[in-house]
């Protein structure tokens, strides 16, 4: 028996002793650490879900918003395209009616002889030259 340390039989078995505590230790943290990765695999798809449906939501926002701003387009175009079909209409008419000499004189100087016409400078002489 030596006089200051452990018996002969404990110094044999300890490596054997050591593994024995490695293995009880992990027998008994894998299956802890399993359920505490499932859970954190679980938040982390809560997460994702969460995610996922606020960015379908933006996406349907946006979409819904720009479906708006192209309605609110066409009704203005349609209503520029109508304001043109009766502009024009009634230029057709006046030009059916009255002819082309007339329009131009009205286009251009007016009936009356004293004001200008939609192109004219309604008599206000600019000094650049004639018709300008």
């Amino acid at each position: 028996m030596p006089r200051g340390g452990p018996s002969a039989s404990f110094n044999a078995e300890l490596p054997f002793a050591q593994q024995r505590d490695v293995a009880n230790l992990l027998q008994t943290a894998r299956p802890q650490a399993a359920g505490s990765l499932l859970g954190a695999a679980q938040n982390i798809g809560g997460l994702g879900s969460s995610l996922l449906g606020s960015g379908i939501s933006a996406i349907y926002g946006a979409t819904q918003a720009g479906r708006d701003i192209i309605s609110q387009q066409q009704q203005a175009q349609a209503a520029a395209a109508a304001r043109g079909n009766a502009i024009g209409g009634g230029l057709f008419d006046l030009v059916n009616k009255y002819g082309m000499p007339l329009l131009d004189k009205v286009l251009k100087g007016g009936l009356g002889g004293g004001g200008g016409g939609v192109l004219s400078t309604g008599g206000i002489d600019s000094g650049v030259g004639p018709g300008y």
